[in-house]
């Protein structure tokens, strides 16, 4: 009977970690992949069924792949997890309920889970993928160059397939009514689904390091019945002349460079071919949105296909280091805020950082 109850109590707890662990997708503030760790510890107690469901579900499996995988969990997320569940279990425990029955019960859930998650072992960091992660030298950081360009040009009919309209609509649309008109550069243009907001007014110009993203770009323009100019370039070394563009975007563009001088570069590039007064919008990912919170700052993320797995460099901004850069190459920031789908009042915890930057009047040399 107790054994029973034992895993009926489990199974309750893992629901209740992995619910909470869904509503941490949709919520910005509420961090999903500690609760999930939470529920598979739980479920792997109390029900092989729910522990395999979990393991292998699409969605909740990237989140908790580490553990799930045998490889452990890194100590800073065992503490983490930790503070978490007592938390939790505490405010249950002492406001949540005056039955003393009860309470046991959940300081007994929290105990057993607390020393299911010392016993794992600690995560033991890897050579290469330390390699990967962490660029070290000139030799790591043209691989991740070439690993993530190879990886856009493989996964580019996917790309087009999955996205037909831009993540940040709301704001391209507000940017193409304050701009009017003019020449406009899309650095990183993908597949294009940045520029439909801007095709009635604008003289539209696009730049991408993948070969195959922009063959797709040109059909999506063909599709939806725009004209734009299309070349293959990095942020880096823009084939424009100085003061060419009236305003630019760059979405989700310059996180994706691997060092830090080349970051620099990409925008002194973008400050380059802007015309005095010309402004730029520019999106990177937030260091500190929940999902990221245990995530080094830069790091090779996965994409899976049915056959192999491909990785794509990331650097994690934090608001001020991307304002400061941003100033450093000679901008003014004219506006700095996270996404608009973003209604949390701190900004700091949102997934995008937005910079709407002016290059000066009179072009400092």
């Amino acid at each position: 009977m107790f054994k029973i109850t034992r895993k009926r109590l489990l199974i309750f707890a893992g629901t209740v970690f992995t619910a909470i662990g869904i509503l941490g997708i949709f919520v910005p503030v509420l961090p999903t992949t500690p609760f999930l760790l939470l529920a598979a510890a739980c479920y792997l107690r109390g029900s092989e069924k729910f522990y395999h469901w979990l393991l292998n579900n699409r969605v909740f499996g990237f989140y908790i792949r580490n553990y799930l995988e045998g490889r452990g969990m890194p100590l800073m997320m065992k503490l983490f997890t930790l503070t978490l569940l007592w938390l939790s279990i505490g405010i249950s425990i002492w406001i949540g309920t005056q039955n003393l029955a009860i309470r046991i019960i959940l300081a007994i859930v929290a105990a057993g889970v607390t020393v299911h998650i010392i016993t794992i072992k600690k995560r033991k960091t890897n050579k290469t993928s330390d390699k990967i992660n962490q660029p070290k030298g000139d030799t790591d950081i043209l691989d991740m160059q070439s690993a993530t360009r190879d990886t856009y040009n493989l996964i580019a009919s996917s790309r087009y397939n999955f996205r037909h309209r831009s993540r940040f609509q709301a704001e391209l649309e507000q940017l193409a009514q304050r701009w009017r008109g003019g020449k406009l550069l899309n650095i990183g243009c993908a597949h294009g689904p940045d520029f439909p907001p801007f095709k009635e007014s604008f003289e539209l110009y696009g730049v991408d390091y993948s070969s195959e993203i922009l063959k797709l770009a040109q059909k999506y323009a063909d599709k939806y019945q725009f004209k734009v100019d299309l070349k293959e370039a990095d942020a880096r070394n823009l084939p424009y002349a100085d003061d060419f563009f009236d305003f630019a975007i760059a979405v989700a563009v310059y996180h994706h460079i691997e060092d830090k001088d080349g970051r620099t570069q990409a925008l002194k590039e973008l400050y380059r071919v802007l015309k005095p007064g010309g402004e730029a919008f520019i999106t990177v990912w937030n260091r500190w949105q929940p999902h990221h919170w245990l995530q080094k700052k830069s790091f090779m993320r996965p994409w899976k296909t049915k056959d192999k797995t491909l990785y794509r460099y990331y650097y994690l901004f934090t608001f001020r280091e991307f304002e400061q850069l941003a100033r450093q190459a000679g901008f003014e920031i004219v506006k700095s805020s996270p996404e608009a789908r973003y209604k949390f009042p701190l900004k700091t915890f949102s997934r995008n950082i937005c910079l709407l930057v002016r290059k000066r009047e009179t072009a400092e040399k």
